[in-house]
């Protein structure tokens, strides 16, 4: 039975969302296509009326997380009374954060893999790391130049990466913790004005 183009389109954002999560938790060697599309509810074969190889679809689940990730630091950054980064840094470098990798941030979960993908992953996942520094640089004080805030967005963002990539590969609940915090401590305090 033919499926609407409405349908084909929400069975196609199903699979995004499912492998987007399922690359996080997982990595990009340890799940397959058969995997995405059973958690999905949908047949093997049906893979291949919406992609055209596994890459296809890795590039098309990294950008959907980044995007989803940008999505989530936006509203993070929205709160009043010049706390944004404080509020970044506590929700991002959180237990919680380290503990779900599958909702969380792409390149924590994936970066080594990314590094070895092919030329169209890195090139989506290159847009999304730069919209992902353009938003930090918003949340940098106003007094900084723009060369710095910029600086600091880059610095914070391979903070982030790095402190969440650390707190899940040590196996001692105390460490990582200690990570997480250093991680938090660095993000808000290494931004803050010269003149605060």
């Amino acid at each position: 039975m033919k499926v609407s183009r409405k349908q084909a389109d929400e069975n196609r954002m199903r699979v995004l969302r499912v492998a987007a999560r399922l690359l996080r938790e997982r990595g990009v060697h340890g799940v397959g296509v058969a995997d995405v599309m059973r958690e999905a509810g949908l047949t093997h074969g049906a893979f291949y009326n919406q992609f055209r190889s596994k890459q296809d679809l890795v590039r098309e689940a990294c950008a959907l997380g980044l995007s989803s990730n940008l999505a989530g630091y936006q509203e993070l950054m929205r709160t009043p009374g010049g706390c944004a980064l404080q509020t970044l840094a506590d929700a991002v470098l959180s237990d919680l954060h380290r503990d779900e990798p599958g909702d969380g941030c792409v390149m924590a979960a994936l970066g080594p893999d990314i590094v070895r993908a092919d030329p169209a992953v890195r090139q989506e996942v290159t847009e999304g790391v730069r919209r992902m520094i353009q938003q930090l640089e918003e949340a940098m004080p106003a007094s900084d130049p723009p060369e710095l805030r910029r600086s600091k967005a880059m610095r914070s963002y391979a903070t982030i990466v790095g402190a969440l990539m650390l707190a899940r590969a040590v196996d001692d609940a105390a460490l990582s913790r200690e990570i997480l915090a250093a991680g938090r401590g660095a993000l808000v305090e290494g931004n803050a004005s010269d003149g605060e």
